[in-house]
């Protein structure tokens, strides 16, 4: 294309009888170019095999995408930028892996010559012909058997082509033109739109599919937009005929049209602006055209000539109807600058593309899929869309060797079978009548899908009306079944309405894993409100920020013990919180011990007793859609204060249906649940996704190795989740302690793992210990929190988190957030029905995170292969992960600021074998003070206890800069380079 340009350009100069050159040379020849450009960088990656997620029913299984060539594809093209518009297609089809032939149209031999000397030059006659002449012609080009054919021409020429093609059942791209718009908005530069308008008449003498056809201008700005497109139309061809920058008709028959067209709008009453004199030959100046009707020519047919029709509109809304009312054209032009009125003709209208503020550029960015729609055609090429018209994605799914895929045989009826098909396809409507025809519509439409689950609350209903005496909850020794548990939340709900509380009201939990938390916690839900689990491990400052920022209405709170007294810390923070209007005392034993006597507000601090001894269980009537906020999780940033994460219904019950898929959870199944349900990950993976199916589980308020063992045989655990430092205990228990693992080994059939990276040797050595899988997932609160997880058939690779689960994409991407090449480091960012809505009342923290296109950016440094398993390689900056619990440097820095001894400080994560990182002080101290011990006290009273620093160094002074800002990743360097 480089070498032949100038050729090229004499050659269309021949067949035009006049064609600019650099019009020849920016359509014909840099066209193709940037399409073969843009292809060559990134045909690799379109190439590979695109894996895809399974259905949850399938879950292990693989399935992935295979692109391979179709076979031959027929190109069709016309004579307006013939090379243009054969070699876009044929890079498509060779990038794809087909072979091509060309049919050039008839009136532009000379072109068709160079094209077919190229081509030789380069290809087999078997690889890409080029057919040239009327013989054979398009339509019987058409009826040829191809693999695929491209089509670029007129609506009526199409109509036939594709009938033609159907007679081989040979799929057809078609791009047909139509008459495209210029709409000029209200608020637009008329000046300017009339000379980007100006412009696309004039380039190639209007025979473009992509010209404005017509205009559409306010009524009051017609004859000022006349008078500017003149001008500017002038300036761009001082010279009409004879210019050689002044493009003509291609044939007689184009210049017939074009005289016939405007002769005929003359004769009904229309006014014509000419640029010019008529030319003696074929080369004529654009002529406008007012006071337009729809029974004149110009207005019934694409015009492919130098004639641009004015329509006066009165409003938007009449623009936007004369654009609808006519065949849905291959472009809009819309010139506004108004958001709001871009988005309207996005919205309203149908177009092949858009292009605002100009015309026709859409087209010649090849990231863009061009086509039409409608009578302006259908399919599309160009970029990535070209490669997969032309490929066929192959669908392949590979079974894994261990899926039960007898489940699927007969004898139909057995447990598992029917633990499934409820899960999926929930209950019959046994009223339905079919009968009568208008009687099941009815039904379907009333009926059907009244109890559609789209919340967190609907399944536990199912459950508790289906399987009433089924476990839902064990803990001690105490049992709830699942109509208990239904009854009791129904109490606390109605209680909560009788109070006040309000769809979409916050209100705030503090409970260890314990039943009061399941019935406290769906209990909120179902009155409409909002859950704010709190972090039992709050100190009572901490409470009360929690409460004050989430605006929590009322707050439940565990009564504690002596080695974790909450319920006092709670009761204090509650007493200083005035918008936090009402509080319960969940008690420990069976009587509340907590004494509320001497506290303020005293009257407004209640037993929880009480709900359920005298509350109403009778169901309460909720609308809960999925997107209502379900549960504010508080996380960090790197602020140090506390967010709220706001997750919908939708959020955390897609997320619940992950984990279930990924556990191989059923109804049958018992889930150990030791991880803390005040977390997402022990919310979702373990509570909300058994109740999801109708499972068991077993409660575990602090996690001792021995006695998870214990439950685990006692109650035929098949489920546990936990984070890295459980997995630790419990196989360091275990080479302590001669323990037998009969009534686990053969039960336990799955364990997951989060929170932080987990070591590749404990992995393995749980694997080989209890038989089973162990797999380790990534997520955040802001994500639900799982985003990608390790599946049983994948090869599980050293310090990888896995793969995207169902429904949820992620990348990686650098700091101006482009996407990285496989293997680069960047930024992970995740999309997908999993991420959050935003931080509550933090618009700008929001909008840090959150794109415009759903894209969290996660902070969260890591890569990515080739088979799209992710490595996490740094948590966000300054994080420090202890034992599956982030801890935010800031918020420790900043309580020991507070000291009088301290003058400097800086807070690390350092290396530790049992909780991965532990928290470590460095500080510069006033006075020669060196007392660690009284520094970790003084923490240990401000901060929950997996929060402060276990380890103080003293030190002279810390590594700064010339204006005095700490340098902290120098002093991590430091440290680790000394810890080696």
């Amino acid at each position: 294309m480089q070498r032949y340009q100038d050729v090229i350009a004499i050659a269309a100069n021949k067949d035009f009888g006049c064609r600019a050159a650099a019009e020849s040379k920016l359509i014909d020849v840099l066209g193709p170019v940037l399409e073969i450009s843009h292809l060559l960088h990134r045909l690799k990656k379109w190439m590979k095999p695109s894996r895809r997620s399974t259905e949850l029913l399938f879950a292990g299984n693989r399935a992935k995408v295979v692109y391979q060539p179709k076979g031959v594809v027929g190109i069709i093209c016309p004579w307006n930028f013939p090379l243009y518009l054969s070699l876009g297609p044929l890079v498509a089809a060779l990038g794809a892996g087909n072979r091509a032939m060309i049919k050039m149209p008839p009136n532009c031999p000379e072109v068709t010559r160079v094209l077919q000397r190229m081509i030789g030059e380069i290809f087999a006659t078997d690889h890409v012909t080029v057919i040239a002449g009327n013989h054979p012609n398009a339509m019987q080009i058409s009826s040829l058997p191809f693999d695929h054919l491209i089509f670029t021409g007129s609506p009526q020429s199409g109509r036939q082509i594709m009938a033609n093609a159907a007679e081989n059942l040979v799929p057809v791209t078609l791009e047909l033109g139509g008459k495209s718009p210029a709409f000029v908005a209200p608020d637009a530069d008329i000046n300017d739109a009339a000379k980007r308008i100006a412009h696309g008449k004039a380039f190639n003498a209007g025979q473009v599919c992509l010209s404005p056809d017509y205009a559409l201008v306010p009524e009051k700005k017609v004859s000022e937009f006349i008078s500017l497109v003149k001008k500017h139309y002038l300036a761009m061809h001082p010279q009409t005929e004879g210019g050689a920058d002044f493009t003509a008709l291609i044939d007689e028959n184009a210049n017939q049209r074009f005289l016939s067209a405007l002769d005929d709008a003359k004769k009904k009453g229309a006014v014509i602006t000419a640029c010019g004199e008529l030319g003696a030959g074929r080369q004529h100046p654009l002529h406008i055209v007012s006071a337009v009707s729809d029974d004149m020519t110009l207005m019934q047919t694409e015009l492919f000539s130098p004639i641009l029709p004015v329509l006066g509109y009165c409003s938007i809304e009449q623009a936007l109807d004369e654009i609808n009312a006519r065949p849905r054209p291959l472009a809009i032009y819309l010139f506004s600058h108004d958001k709001a009125l871009q988005q309207k003709v996005l919205v309203t209208t149908h177009s092949g593309g858009v292009t605002i503020n100009d015309w026709g550029w859409h087209a010649f960015n090849h990231d863009l899929p061009f086509g039409g729609i409608g009578n302006s055609g259908m399919g599309s090429y160009h970029g990535i869309e070209g490669f997969r018209t032309l490929s066929h994605a192959k669908a392949v799914f590979q079974r894994n060797r261990f899926y039960p895929i007898g489940l699927f045989y007969p004898p139909y009826g057995t447990q598992i079978q029917k633990a499934v098909m409820r899960f999926f396809l929930r209950q019959p409507d046994t009223n339905l009548d079919v009968s009568n025809t208008e009687e099941r519509s009815d039904a379907m439409n009333t009926k059907n899908f009244e109890h559609a689950e789209s919340n967190l609350v609907d399944a536990l209903t199912r459950f508790a009306q289906q399987t009433p005496d089924k476990t839902a909850v064990v803990c001690g020794g105490k049992q709830l079944t699942y109509k208990d548990l239904d009854l009791h939340s129904n109490k606390v709900a109605n209680v909560l309405r009788e109070e006040g509380i309000k769809a979409g009201d916050n209100v705030a939990l503090s409970c260890p894993n314990v039943p009061y938390f399941p019935i406290i916690y769906y209990g909120i839900l179902k009155a409409g409100g909002v859950v704010v689990p709190l972090n039992v491990l709050l100190k009572e400052s901490e409470i009360a920020y929690h409460l004050q920022d989430s605006e929590a209405k009322a707050y439940f709170c565990f009564e504690g013990t002596e080695q974790l007294p909450m319920g006092q810390s709670g009761v204090s923070a509650f007493t200083n919180v005035e918008t936090c209007r009402k509080m319960w005392v969940m008690p420990a034993g069976d009587e509340l011990g907590l004494d509320v006597s001497g506290f303020q507000r005293q009257t407004e601090i209640v037993d929880f007793s009480s709900i359920l001894l005298n509350g109403s269980d009778e169901p309460v009537a909720n609308n809960i859609e999925e997107q209502d906020t379900a549960v504010i999780l508080y996380t960090s940033g790197t602020t140090g204060r506390p967010k709220g994460a706001q997750l919908t219904h939708r959020n955390m019950h897609s997320n619940a249906r992950v984990a279930v898929g990924l556990s191989w959870l059923t109804a049958d199944d018992t889930s150990l649940v030791t991880l803390p349900l005040f977390h997402s990950f022990g919310q979702t993976a373990q509570m909300n996704a058994c109740i999801l199916v109708g499972a068991s589980m077993v409660l575990v308020p602090r996690f001792e190795p021995g006695a998870v063992l214990q439950l685990m045989k006692d109650h035929r655990v098949s489920v546990f989740a936990g984070v890295p430092t459980m997995y630790i205990g419990i196989l360091n228990y275990l080479r302590d302690n001669d323990v037998s693992l009969d009534g686990i080994k053969g039960v336990l059939k799955m364990a997951m793992s989060g929170g932080s990276s987990l070591p590749v040797a404990i992995l393995t050595q749980f694997d080989e210990t209890f038989n089973v899988p162990l797999l380790e997932g990534y997520g955040l609160s802001e994500t639900s929190p799982i985003a990608s997880f390790n599946h049983v058939d994948s090869d599980r690779l050293p310090g990888s988190v896995g793969q995207p689960v169902t429904g949820v994409e992620m990348k990686v991407v650098d700091v101006e957030r482009n996407t990285v090449a496989v293997g680069e480091l960047g930024e992970i960012a995740i999309r997908g029905p999993n991420v959050m809505r935003g931080y509550y009342n933090r618009p700008e923290a929001t909008d840090e995170v959150l794109d415009i296109d759903g894209w969290f950016f996660s902070g969260d440094i890591g890569r990515r292969d080739e088979r799209n398993n992710y490595f996490i390689v740094d948590r966000k900056k300054e994080l420090i992960i202890r034992g599956g619990m982030n801890v935010y440097p800031r918020e420790i820095e900043e309580v020991l600021i507070r000291h009088e001894k301290v003058a400097m400080v800086a807070v690390l994560g350092v290396a530790d074998d049992t909780y991965g990182e532990e928290v470590k002080a460095y500080v510069v101290a006033h006075d020669g003070f060196d007392d660690a011990d009284a520094l970790i006290a003084y923490c240990k009273s401000q901060l929950a206890d997996y929060k402060y620093p276990r380890h103080i160094e003293f030190r002279a002074q810390l590594p700064m800069t010339a204006t005095g800002k700490l340098l902290k990743r120098e002093l991590k360097a430091e440290v680790e380079k000394s810890s080696q």
